[in-house]
């Protein structure tokens, strides 16, 4: 049974690491020195049991080092792409075409999303249950650097909107879980479209949305019976409504900031 466990590691020095650590199977690269390697590829190999890959504010050639970590034919679940400048859509179409075990890919905190970016995603890993586009900066920087970006159009929009997450839905219909806090140009569509599309949907996240209304969680509550949490925040801090909710609502598992309790989740979920 390999060690479940979760290191920091520099792969410039891949050979002072144990057998032991080799074992893990969460992986952590915050280091760019891995881009000095001709082998990147073949210094990842050696973390043979790896099952997730963490590349946090890794300052250096991301569409490089994804397509590094495809070339090593490791069956990875989960990849973490957040605190970076944006979605490679290059690399992650080479990597879905090879590597079709990826359940859960989290792009928090991007300085750039647009709706195309989803939709290559979907397109590249059709078995996604698990995303996380939350808290996107949306910092373009100067029209210089945007009209470099690969597959950037004027046309725009250059956020994520309900009809990138309409698109989403029927691509990934068999999403479990979702978190598009902070989002501020989804609504109440977007609700309705995943809890209509995706049947075995169990959360969503949605902190921070303005434009998602009492309405519309009721609604994706109403649609899909498998929403077992539902987590949200800002506007439902009125208390009228907190009381109208778990007036109709009583057994579902509501989470809010003001209601932050695990009686109110099943155990380990979220």
């Amino acid at each position: 049974m390999p060690l479940v466990s979760s290191i920091y590691v520099n792969l410039s020095d891949v050979r002072a690491y144990t057998a032991e650590l080799i074992k893990c199977m969460v992986l952590t690269i915050s280091d760019p020195t891995i881009l000095s390697h001709d082998t990147g590829s073949a210094l990842l190999c050696k973390f043979h049991h790896l099952k997730r890959i963490d590349l946090l504010e890794l300052h250096g050639d991301l569409d490089r080092l994804v397509r590094e970590i495809t070339r090593t034919g490791l069956n990875l679940e989960a990849l973490n792409l957040s605190n970076q400048r944006r979605v490679h859509v290059e690399g992650l179409k080479d990597m879905g075409a090879k590597m079709k075990s990826l359940r859960i890919l989290i792009c928090s905190r991007l300085s750039f999303l647009q709706n195309s970016d989803l939709i290559v995603i979907a397109d590249s890993f059709p078995l996604l249950e698990e995303v996380d586009f939350s808290y996107p900066e949306q910092d373009y920087g100067s029209l210089s650097e945007l009209d470099s970006i690969n597959g950037f159009t004027n046309s725009g929009p250059f956020r994520v909107t309900d009809a990138g997450i309409a698109v989403l839905s029927l691509k990934l219909r068999g999403l479990i879980k979702v978190n598009l806090s902070e989002n501020h140009f989804i609504s109440d569509r977007s609700l309705l479209a995943l809890s209509s599309n995706c049947v075995f949907l169990r959360g969503i996240i949605v902190h921070d949305c303005s434009f998602i209304s009492q309405n519309g969680i009721g609604s994706a509550i109403r649609q899909n019976p498998n929403l077992v949490s539902l987590e949200f925040s800002t506007w439902n801090q009125n208390f009228f409504f907190r009381v109208f909710f778990f007036y109709h609502y009583p057994k579902f598992p509501l989470l809010c900031k003001s209601f932050r309790h695990s009686r109110f989740l099943p155990n380990g979920y979220f």
